[in-house]
């Protein structure tokens, strides 16, 4: 093989690197809003569901520290009441 078709081969090889690191890339922001979407997504119904839940069951969370930073948790949904 000769030195020029050395080259060439190394060339192409370099190109199909760029183009898979490319489409990755383009895979990995992809991903990423579509995370983030599903995170909106997920937060809003969340939210929804604290708004609505009546918080019959609660658990008191006392302040290890003796401040006033006690207070109570609903068991049904994690909102701090």
């Amino acid at each position: 093989m000769t030195d020029a078709e050395m080259l060439k081969k190394v060339k192409e090889y370099v190109q199909q690197i760029r183009k898979e690191a490319s489409q990755l890339r383009q895979e990995e922001w992809d991903l990423k809003h579509e995370i983030a979407k599903k995170q909106k997504e997920f937060e809003a119904r969340w939210s929804d569901i604290k708004q609505r839940c009546p918080h019959l069951t609660t658990v008191y969370h006392p302040d290890p520290s003796g401040n006033n930073d006690s207070g109570y948790t609903c068991s049904d949904c994690d909102k701090w009441i």
